[in-house]
């Protein structure tokens, strides 16, 4: 018996830790999990720090919410994106403590 998840999705005795590409599946679900509400409260909070004047200027001159995206607010969350991926890559290196439990 390898629990209820197997039984409501019918897969039997199917083990998801023995298998090469199951455990890492598992592995990547439980990294995202954890690592998930640090990224996008951090990437929120970027959001919440672009002026709006910025964009309302934008909007009024006639950009779509495309170009608003790709020429204001996506320059300015560049510091923080990329933070936050040399952060999450750094927590990522210390993943042994999971697979090994």
């Amino acid at each position: 018996d390898f629990g209820p998840v197997n039984k409501v999705l019918g897969l039997g005795d199917f083990s998801w830790t023995y298998g090469r590409y199951s455990a890492f599946a598992l592995v990547l679900l439980e990294v995202l999990w954890c690592s998930f509400p640090f990224v996008m409260v951090t990437v929120y909070a970027g959001i919440r720090a672009i002026p709006t004047e910025v964009l309302e200027a934008a909007s009024l001159d006639g950009a779509s919410q495309w170009r608003i995206w790709r020429t204001i607010m996506a320059p300015m969350l560049k510091p923080i994106l990329i933070v936050v991926t040399i952060q999450s890559i750094i927590w990522d290196f210390k993943v042994f403590t999971q697979i090994y439990v």
